[in-house]
C-alpha cells in the first residue's frame, strides 16, 4: 500500500453532465453511534456500538466553474433527490501509477453557495449534500457503501445488514 498519495485531478458529474472540476472535497466523517454499558463493579463505562451510525452523512464540494446547472438539483421537493458523482485520480508514491476515485451520492443537496465575486480572482462554490445513498470506490474496489432508506451498509464488500434486513423480513 502507497504511503504517500497526492489527488491529481477531480471532476464533478450530475447525470453524466460535467458539472466541473472540484478545488476540495470533505466526504463524510462515518461515526458509529454508541451507548455506555456498566455492568458489576466495572470502574468505568465500555462504549458499545448502538446498530446505527451516528449524525447525518454529508459530502461538502467546492468547485472552481460557475456551475448553474446544479441549481436544477436544488429542489425543496422531499422526494426529488440528487445524483451526483465525483471522480478522482490519486498519484501512488511511485510516481508512476494512477489510480481512479469515484464517490457516488445520492440525496438532499441542501446548500448551494455561490461564493464571492471578485475581479481577478478564481471562482469557488460550494455545494452540501445529505446523502440517502453514498459509495465510495477506490481502484474499481468499493471501499464503503451505505444505503440509508434500504437498510443496506458495506464495507470492503461485507453486507454489514444482511441478517438484520433477513430479520425485520426487508428485500
Amino acid at each position: 500500500m502507497n504511503q504517500m498519495q497526492t489527488l491529481t485531478g477531480a471532476v464533478l458529474f450530475s447525470k453524466c453532465q460535467r458539472l466541473g472540476p472540484v478545488l476540495e472535497a470533505v466526504l463524510p466523517k462515518l461515526s458509529i453511534k454508541t451507548v455506555d454499558h456498566v455492568t458489576g463493579g466495572m470502574p468505568a463505562a465500555a462504549k458499545v456500538s448502538s446498530g446505527q451510525m451516528d449524525g447525518a452523512v454529508e459530502v461538502s464540494l467546492k468547485v472552481t466553474a460557475f456551475c448553474k446547472d446544479v441549481m436544477s438539483e436544488f429542489n425543496i421537493s422531499p422526494t426529488e433527490k440528487t445524483e451526483l458523482t465525483l471522480r478522482a485520480s490519486i498519484l501512488g508514491d511511485d510516481g508512476e501509477v494512477e489510480r481512479p476515485v469515484e464517490v457516488n451520492m445520492q440525496g438532499l443537496l441542501h446548500e448551494v453557495d455561490f461564493g464571492t465575486f471578485k475581479t481577478g480572482d478564481q471562482q469557488e462554490h460550494q455545494f452540501k449534500v445529505y446523502c440517502d445513498r453514498y459509495e465510495l470506490l477506490y481502484d474499481n474496489e468499493e471501499v464503503v457503501k451505505l444505503d440509508l432508506r434500504a437498510l443496506e451498509f458495506s464495507v470492503a464488500g461485507q453486507d454489514r445488514l444482511a441478517e438484520r434486513r433477513a430479520n425485520l423480513g426487508i428485500g
